[in-house]
């Protein structure tokens, strides 16, 4: 979620419990590269109630 723009991109994964990596192209939905900035991450597993946040850093 960019700070100033709302949701920008929606990845869906197949994580188990444990540690996972997700890989993030640095595209939004249209298939974009992201601007420099920072933006916020939000984390969530419906079947597994996990949530987190963090933040990613883009500069190019």
């Amino acid at each position: 979620m960019g700070v100033a723009s709302g949701v920008v991109k929606t990845i869906a994964a197949n994580i188990q419990p444990g540690i996972n990596k997700i890989t993030y192209d640095g595209m939004d939905i249209f298939r974009n590269p992201l601007a420099n900035g920072i933006y916020l991450l939000n984390f969530t597993h419906p079947r597994y109630s996990v949530m987190g946040t963090g933040k990613l850093v883009i500069a190019r």
